[in-house]
């Protein structure tokens, strides 16, 4: 089951980039997004690498699976930062943190179920 730590710890890179190359582009007043939408979506971000680093010590196909379907759902969390501050907008948001939490959900309660499986 190797390369499935090596799929969770490519998502999780991947996740961690895309972040932060919009937290930079926000900070230089690139693309029009402002740098504490990006910030407020941070506070979510440290969860999905929590459970990344403990996917990647106990790696399963559930975890790989996973990963990548959170990453999704984390790339799909940023949209509204590149959209307007209209209430369209915060449907948008909260229906994307929605999708975001219920992934994180699954994604932990598998890897728990495969933590406690192994041992």
């Amino acid at each position: 089951m190797a390369g499935a730590g090596k799929a969770v710890g490519v998502a999780l890179l991947l996740g961690y980039l895309f972040h932060y190359v919009l937290y930079l582009l926000a900070s230089f007043g690139r693309m029009n997004i402002k740098p504490e939408d990006v910030a407020e979506r941070n506070k979510k971000l440290y969860l999905f690498g929590i459970l990344g680093l403990l996917s990647v010590h106990f790696c399963s196909t559930w975890a790989a699976v996973f990963s990548w379907f959170t990453l999704v759902s984390l790339i799909l969390f940023y949209l509204p930062v590149f959209k307007g501050d209209d209430e369209n907008n915060k449907k948008t948001r909260y229906l994307m943190e929605f999708g975001y939490s219920v992934m994180l959900t699954f994604w932990w309660i598998g890897a728990t179920v495969d933590i406690f499986d192994k041992s």
